[in-house]
């Protein structure tokens, strides 16, 4: 698997010219779907993870998985890395903002005898999630948001070219070039803390990825008892100052007073630690990356 994972990684560092040459009729299905005025509920098409697995995108979206069978984003190729070397196949993890189930399709297959509970509030992309997961005895998949209290929450879909940003706060998009003409459906959904998830399901999670563009503080603060009295590794993505990262440092801090340390994954998935996220993200310049929280 990590040697298939290189090769993604040496498509993703290769030219233009040279990721067109390699796979033309894929760009060219990309290009037609993107300049031809394509429906706001986008193409579902279907392509191979780089570890095997059928899996279904709808076009403009999660174009890297659809043309090289993983994402191409170095944050989450090291995320990737991370999982290969550092899951164990009895696992229990979790997959909160799984999008279409990336994630929790390879993390499936690393915790083989264990369990994969995956999370997503937009009903679109869950309607995806469900088709790609249904095949997967050991991944249980929940159409819910993860919050600070099981409240219902107004949530806001993007089309699907957009769709990686659903989120519960729409306004940190508003700036954005293609936001004005590109603006949100909103609805409303239901929520949950992973506190009484866990409990109701007597579960305990060995790791959890979470991606929620922007509900990273009030996720992680529904899950204090979880994070309090277990050893559990989350990954976060994490923002630059200038993403209106107030949330994610909201998160570190939170992270910080239950006692654990902040971790970037280096180019081989191991662990280096990282006291100041900001300045490390604007020394490599970076929008964002993926941050490991461990308890000490």
């Amino acid at each position: 698997m990590e040697t298939k994972l290189n090769k993604i990684e040496s498509f993703a560092n290769s030219t233009r010219l040279k990721r067109f040459i390699s796979m033309p009729h894929k760009y060219w299905r990309l290009v037609v779907t993107r300049y031809l005025k394509t429906s706001p509920h986008g193409v579902l098409t279907k392509t191979k993870t780089f570890w095997g697995d059928d899996f279904s995108v709808l076009l403009p979206a999660s174009n890297d998985i659809y043309l090289s069978g993983g994402k191409t984003h170095d944050s989450e190729i090291r995320l990737c890395k991370y999982m290969i070397k550092h899951l164990k196949q009895n696992d229990t993890v979790f997959d909160i903002g799984a999008h279409f189930g990336f994630f929790s399709l390879l993390m499936s297959n690393l915790v083989s005898k264990g369990q994969v509970h995956s999370f997503e509030a937009s009903t679109n992309n869950f309607a995806i999630l469900k088709h790609n997961t249904e095949q997967k005895k050991n991944i249980s998949i929940n159409h819910v948001a993860i919050s600070d209290s099981s409240e219902p929450i107004r949530f806001y879909e993007f089309p699907a070219k957009y769709s990686e940003y659903n989120s519960t706060v729409s306004k940190q998009y508003e700036d954005e070039t293609w936001f004005e003409q590109n603006k949100p459906n909103e609805v409303v959904i239901p929520s949950i803390t992973l506190d009484a998830y866990c409990s109701s399901n007597q579960i305990t999670p060995i790791f959890i990825k979470i991606d929620v563009e922007g509900a990273e503080d009030k996720a992680m603060q529904g899950a204090k008892d979880v994070l309090s009295n277990n050893n559990v590794v989350v990954a976060m993505e994490y923002l630059e100052p200038s993403r209106n990262n107030e949330p994610h440092q909201r998160a570190v801090v939170f992270f910080k007073s239950l006692g654990y340390a902040t971790f970037v994954i280096d180019q081989k998935g191991e662990l280096l630690a990282e006291q100041n996220l900001d300045a490390y993200l604007q020394q490599r310049n970076l929008e964002s990356d993926n941050i490991i929280f461990v308890k000490q």
